[in-house]
Formats: C-alpha cells, structure tokens, sequence
C-alpha cells in the first residue's frame, strides 16, 4: 500500500476514508499523517460538515515533497465532555518519491552475430528505495536513431537473448553500435531509464569455400 507524489504513471495521492462515532458530538478533528521523521501534514476541522475522505497528495505543511517512507495516518476526534477523545490509525503506506536506478550488462562485450545463430545476452540490473519493481521495456536503436528492435518484461524477468535481427528479420550491420534504452518502474510508477550499447564486431560469413566480410 502506498503512493508517490512524483510518480508519472501511478497514483499521485493517496485517499482515506473517516468515520466518526457520535457524529453530532464532535467539536474538533484532526488528521496527522507521520512517520518516524515527525509529522509532515495535518487536516483539521470542527463537528460542522464532517468529511467522509481525506486526500493527501504527498507534501508536507510547507508544501514540499513530504521525506519519502513508512507513514501512518492518525485520526483524532474531541467531544469535549461529551465524549472520551477518540484516536484512530490507518495501516502503515509509503511514500516513495525516488526513481529506480539501474544498470545494463551486455555479454559478450563484442556481438558477432553468424548464421550459426551467436546471440547476445542484455541483462538489467535495478534497484529501488521503497518499493517494488514492476515493468519494463527496452528499445535497441540503429545507428541512425531508428527503432530497430524492441523488449518488454515483468520484474523479475530481467534478462533478454537476442539473435540481432530487427522488426523486420535484418540483421544488425557489421561493425556499427547498437543504442540501447532502458525504462523500468517500480509499483507506484516512479520510472526510471539507462541506456548502454550493443558494440557489432566485423561480421563474416561463409559462402561455399569463401568468407565474405559484411560492409555498410
């Protein structure tokens, strides 16, 4: 359970519904959202016009992006001398307002792709503060900047074998680089992105009893 107030495709706030006992009694409210950091947020009111949800979009009273972590949201409730006060607490969340960060790794280091099928192995190493990995996609570029060829995955599917054949069944040129781009979220859509290249070695092929070299 949790949110992030950066997060590009999740969920940017957070919503907690009230219920309050002896509704007709209450004389004031207050809502505190803490964690071991202090409390970073109140909402307050009195017994007139009780909200039934409280929305907290992650910033503290100063307006700031409130310290990323585990937080508790704190209800309570005066009924004067009606009523003992009333306290309650939601399930502990998190804030998580760090992008992943990560790494590729591209085995072998020079990629010689032969009709006897050689591939190459991209593996994605990544990391997060709080929460979770989820997706990911990887775009492989021509030289040029075009698109050539394109992965997805699910966290933890982390490694893609590829023959170095593009969307269309060419394969890659011989002696070029390869841009390789790589974007990964974690469970409350804070994203991520590395990129690294795929080095092409001098491609030879043999044709009967002759090696012919690949040229641009």
């Amino acid at each position: 359970l949790g949110f992030s107030p950066t997060s590009e495709t999740g969920k940017t706030d957070i919503v907690f519904a009230l219920l309050f006992a002896n509704a007709e009694s209450v004389r004031t409210w207050k809502v505190s959202m803490a964690s071991d950091k202090g409390s970073q947020k109140n909402f307050t009111g009195t017994g007139l016009g009780l909200p039934s949800t409280i929305t907290w979009d992650g910033r503290n009273s100063a307006g700031a992006i409130a310290p990323q972590g585990k937080y508790k949201a704190t209800l309570l409730v005066d009924y004067g001398s009606a009523f003992t006060a009333g306290k309650a607490a939601s399930t502990t969340f998190i804030l998580d307002s760090t992008r992943p960060t990560g790494s590729i790794d591209v085995s072998p280091d020079l990629f010689s792709p032969m009709e006897s099928g050689d591939t190459v192995t991209i593996t994605i190493s990544a990391t997060t503060a709080l929460a979770k990995l989820d997706g990911w996609s990887m775009d492989i570029y021509e030289p040029g900047g075009i698109l050539f060829k394109s992965f997805g995955g699910k966290w933890p599917s982390n490694v893609v074998v590829w023959d170095g054949k593009g969307f269309d069944g060419d394969l890659v040129v011989s002696a070029e680089d390869y841009p390789v781009i790589v974007r990964f979220r974690d469970e409350f859509g804070n994203e991520g992105n590395i990129r690294s290249t795929i080095l092409v070695d001098i491609i030879v092929t043999q044709t009967g009893n002759d090696y012919l070299t690949q040229t641009t």
